[in-house]
């Protein structure tokens, strides 16, 4: 598979302009967080939400894993 260097610099290009963005809107927008921020919205218990996000990765790699045949083909 061939570099497609025009790709590849437009999406760093992307991602630094989108960083440096953020940054500045975060500078100029003052918001609670912590032990300071209400308890209104949904919430779910810690150890499910880090078994959620934790799930997503060893159900891929597993994905791959299988597609693949063996790690040697990796």
């Amino acid at each position: 598979m061939e570099c497609l260097d025009p790709v590849v610099f437009f999406l760093s290009g992307a991602l630094i302009t989108g960083g440096a963005l953020f940054l500045w809107a975060q500078t100029r927008r003052r918001t609670a967080y912590g032990r300071y921020v209400s308890a209104e919205g949904r919430c779910c218990p810690a150890r499910l939400g880090w078994f959620l996000q934790e799930d997503v990765d060893y159900i891929f790699y597993t994905g791959v894993m299988t597609g693949r045949g063996s790690a040697d083909q990796l």
